[in-house]
């Protein structure tokens, strides 16, 4: 309860209005909870959130959306080998190695079904293989989780269909590739994501 109360008679600050110390208390407390919060293990987050509506609406958190991590922790962050489920349906959700509480190799699941495997960068996709029906459909470079550098496109029996760069998850700028059943067909130009 401590945590959500300003200390009036550390500071002596006059406010305009009442809406001003309203603000400055509830970014305060919002503040110091999550300093609090984030050297919390994943467990302890879960409950901490599960049972206090009032943090639930502090942090805009839905509880559907929690994610419970087994691993090794160290100062509340997990470090190696470890799993992400989601805590509503123990759907596994990711497996593979942590650093400082970050994904940093690995592969993640949707439905029970491999979408990505690769290494991440500040727990975002950096480089690796993305999957759909469990069918290689591109091998390449991301940044914030997106289709960004050089890549390869498959079509569905796994034979390589294009080669060249992206941004954005798009088709980009400089030459592409065009193969057909593992063969160099076409070379095209791109420019801004339009082939010229």
């Amino acid at each position: 309860m401590g945590l959500f109360q300003e200390n009036a008679s550390s500071e002596k600050i006059e406010y305009k209005n009442k809406n001003q110390l309203i603000l400055r208390t509830a970014i305060k407390s919002r503040y110091i909870f999550n300093i609090i919060f984030s050297f919390c293990e994943e467990r302890k987050k879960f409950y901490i959130i599960k049972y206090n509506k009032k943090i639930q609406k502090l942090l805009h958190l839905n509880i559907e959306d929690y994610k419970k991590i087994s691993g090794k922790y160290i100062i509340g962050q997990t470090n190696g080998k470890g799993k992400e489920y989601y805590f509503h349906s123990n759907e596994l959700i990711f497996e593979g190695e942590y650093l400082h509480g970050q994904r940093k190799y690995g592969k993640e699941y949707k439905n029970g079904e491999k979408i990505f495997e690769g290494l991440y960068l500040n727990g975002k996709r950096k480089h690796g293989k993305a999957y759909e029906n469990n069918q290689l459909v591109y091998e390449g470079e991301y940044l914030f989780n997106e289709r960004n550098g050089k890549g390869k496109e498959y079509d569905y029996d796994g034979s390589l269909k294009f080669e060249g760069e992206y941004l954005n998850g798009q088709r980009w700028n400089g030459k592409g590739l065009i193969y057909w059943n593992d063969e160099l067909i076409f070379q095209r130009e791109y420019l801004n994501g339009t082939e010229l």
